[in-house]
């Protein structure tokens, strides 16, 4: 139901998305290996502005081998790899250094 609610939403255009990775984020990185969870994590991050998006990473770094490594954690890791580098082409090299710090 809450995955249905952000399928149509963008970034930015909603207050409910904004408040549901405010919620999610201590425990975004549990979440996001898990079988169900990590489906609720790939529509959270591809709703993410810009700066949730550098909250989310300084939240998750800390455990990010642990996802990716991880399969269903995976997916997860490589939907936010894949909007990093969408604002990375859009904003002239935004989130840059989230994007290093996650394949460092």
């Amino acid at each position: 139901m809450i995955q249905k609610k952000l399928e149509n939403m963008r970034p930015g255009e909603s207050p409910f998305a904004s408040a549901l990775l405010q919620k999610m984020l201590p425990l975004f990185a549990r979440a996001a290996i898990n079988q169900f969870g990590n489906y609720l994590c790939q529509r959270v991050i591809e709703v993410c502005t810009e700066n949730e998006l550098k909250s989310l990473i300084h939240s998750i770094l800390p455990r990010i081998i642990e996802m990716s490594l991880n399969q269903h954690g995976t997916r997860a890791v490589q939907i936010l790899v894949e909007v990093i580098a969408s604002y990375w082409h859009k904003n002239n090299g935004a989130l840059h250094y989230e994007l290093l710090a996650i394949v460092e």
